[in-house]
C-alpha cells in the first residue's frame, strides 16, 4: 500500500510534467496565433483537467476518511 507521502509525491511529478506541457503548448501557441488551437494543446488542457479532477476527487476521499474516523 502506497504512502500518503509517495502519492503526494507522485502526484506533484504529474502536475509539474503537465504544467511544463501546458507552458512548451502555450508558447507554441501563441507564435503560430492564438485562432490555431491545434489537437496538441487541447489533449494538453483536457489532460490537466482530467488531472485536477483526479486530485479533488482524491483530497475528497482522503477528507471523508478522516471524518469517518472520528
Amino acid at each position: 500500500m502506497a504512502t500518503a507521502e509517495s502519492v503526494i509525491n507522485a502526484l506533484m511529478e504529474q502536475h509539474q510534467a503537465l504544467k511544463k506541457s501546458c507552458t512548451i503548448a502555450e508558447n507554441e501557441w501563441a507564435q503560430r496565433g492564438r485562432a490555431e488551437l491545434d489537437d496538441k494543446l487541447l489533449i494538453i488542457i483536457i489532460q490537466y483537467f482530467i488531472f485536477h479532477d483526479g486530485l479533488v476527487r482524491l483530497l475528497l476521499r482522503t477528507i471523508l476518511r478522516f471524518v469517518e474516523k472520528r
